[in-house]
């Protein structure tokens, strides 16, 4: 594997950090970072142990994966997803998973009992991994009326489809909880889209975390516009809940900005984060390029804080080790 000399940029980004964490946030911070061992081409069983590499030098808690259920609420790829899981367990590294339960995103009506079933096996089946969970992702983009709002209300949302959708996670919840009472679940979603927080109020779903997607084009989250200010003190005093951020990077990666642009971005919101607190966990997303998406989907590319150089070997970004001494850092000063 290629390791990379830090660029002049870099190293300045790298003082600041240092210099910054006199300052920074007390409280433990779980850190983590996104990937798709069981999803993604670019994240396939071949680089499984290649991922376990980065995630410990970088020193994350936790890593955040996807994984689609069956209609029984078990893993389409049962063995992979248990093999996935005792790999990271074995090597100290807490599993975040964002199920996805069969159907969720079907226009069918939903069925309170199918889903509280799926959700009675998955942890069943998995609950000695899991102690976090999402489930879905980003619901309250799927949903979301037009572009032309910024979902911070009930009518931003088609309600007809969101309200199918959340009935099916909260049941699917429900079903989880009464497997392992003291299961964490995180819902997620983005910008000021807490519209969709609204509708899982209104439908007394149980979830535990909010977590919040944040990336560039929304700015800075410790300086919103008002009445918002720190983003995650005002989104925890309205709802009550700690708020991880889950998915975080500049947008759409490095398809059109350069690594010092990106880097610069994630090294001083940060830096804001920290030192403004509101925050449990932050989640890089994501730890690889996914060239196999440049085709049909090119935005979603060049997320990574790694990628492959014109050897096919996997390199630093420059934000991998900014990221990695903010987590050293912050850990230090627990």
């Amino acid at each position: 594997m290629l390791v990379n000399k830090i660029r002049p940029g870099a190293l300045f980004f790298l003082l600041l950090i240092a210099s910054n964490f006199l300052f920074a946030q007390t409280g433990k911070i779980i850190w983590g970072a996104n990937g798709h061992p069981l999803t993604q081409a670019d994240f396939n069983r071949s680089t499984w142990k290649t991922q376990i590499s980065y995630l410990k030098e970088l020193n994350v808690d936790t890593y955040r994966i996807d994984v689609m259920l069956d209609s029984t609420g078990l893993a389409k790829k049962d063995d992979n997803f248990v093999e996935f899981l005792q790999l990271l367990k074995a090597n100290g590294i807490a599993s975040q998973v964002t199920a996805f339960p069969a159907k969720i995103h079907s226009s069918a009506p939903a069925n309170y009992q199918d889903s509280f079933n799926q959700g009675v096996n998955f942890v069943k089946k998995y609950g000695e991994y899991l102690n976090v969970i999402e489930v879905g992702n980003e619901e309250d983009n799927a949903s979301i009326q037009h572009a032309g709002v910024d979902g911070s209300k009930r009518s931003h949302y088609n309600t007809t489809k969101l309200e199918n959708t959340i009935t099916k996670i909260g049941a699917f919840i429900d079903g989880a909880k009464s497997v392992k009472p003291d299961l964490k679940v995180s819902l997620s979603f983005s910008w000021l889209h807490y519209g969709f927080l609204d509708v899982l109020e209104d439908h007394k779903v149980k979830y535990d975390i909010i977590g919040l997607h944040w990336y560039s084009n929304m700015g800075d989250p410790t300086n919103v516009k008002p009445p918002y200010g720190n983003y995650f003190n005002w989104i925890s005093a309205k709802y009550h809940k700690p708020i991880w951020i889950t998915e975080f990077n500049y947008f759409q990666g490095t398809t059109k900005a350069d690594f010092q642009k990106q880097n610069q971005y994630v090294t001083q919101t940060l830096n804001n984060i920290l030192q403004k607190g509101g925050v449990g966990a932050v989640f890089i997303y994501e730890l690889f390029d996914q060239p196999a998406l440049r085709l049909g989907n090119p935005t979603e590319s060049n997320y990574g804080i790694l990628y492959k150089d014109n050897n096919g070997e996997y390199a630093k970004k420059d934000v991998f080790d900014s990221y990695k001494q903010i987590i050293s850092g912050s850990k230090e000063n627990r």
